[in-house]
């Protein structure tokens, strides 16, 4: 092998070497920054000293306590600007009885702020499991019955047969809008 040959080899050696490390700190700062923000999105755990919120909702088993914020209106723009202080609460005219619906954010995007993932595991909830609201100083709870995946424009599928119930609406699956979770829950008298 003479001098001339060499010389590439080493220069070529060289390039790979700094292109892998260049890689490897790449991939470092990535997963320091996903075990940054994975921290930031963990539900805070509840307790009955934490309820912080005159109007809340409250998923033991999941670890969700949110704020909820009532809307007069199911227009996109002002329900998903909504969205950024808590869990919605819409308005339900067509449905005779005590039936709330309350919606929230469940992709982790980073964008959406501190509230982007209030429901993003709402699809672990089990037949039986106790969701409260608190709203205007009094709570009520409710047991989850089932889920259902339907189209966007089908979210109308909850229950309308007048029994007060509670159903928990999100975009599925998590981080993308494709289709919506309904998951319905009974007043527990």
């Amino acid at each position: 092998m003479n001098q001339g040959e060499e010389q590439p080899n080493k220069a070529k050696n060289f390039s790979l070497t700094r292109v892998a490390l260049i890689a490897s700190g790449f991939c470092l700062i990535l997963i320091g920054f996903l075990f940054l923000v994975r921290q930031d999105q963990t539900p805070p755990i509840v307790t009955q000293a934490s309820i912080e919120y005159q109007d809340s909702v409250i998923i033991p088993s999941l670890k969700v306590e949110a704020p909820v914020v009532i809307s007069d209106t199911w227009e996109d723009k002002t329900v998903t600007g909504l969205m950024e202080k808590g869990v919605v609460m819409l308005p339900t005219p067509w449905i005779s009885g005590d039936h709330k619906i309350i919606t929230a954010h469940s992709s982790g995007a980073v964008s959406l702020g501190s509230k982007a993932i209030l429901f993003s595991k709402i699809d672990e909830l089990k037949s039986g499991d106790l969701v409260y609201l608190l709203l205007n100083n009094q709570k009520t709870s409710y047991k989850v019955r089932n889920q259902i995946i339907v189209k966007p424009d089908e979210v109308d599928k909850v229950p309308k047969d007048g029994s007060p119930t509670l159903t928990l609406v999100s975009c599925w699956p998590v981080g993308s809008n494709s289709k919506r979770i309904l998951v319905i829950a009974d007043k527990v008298n």
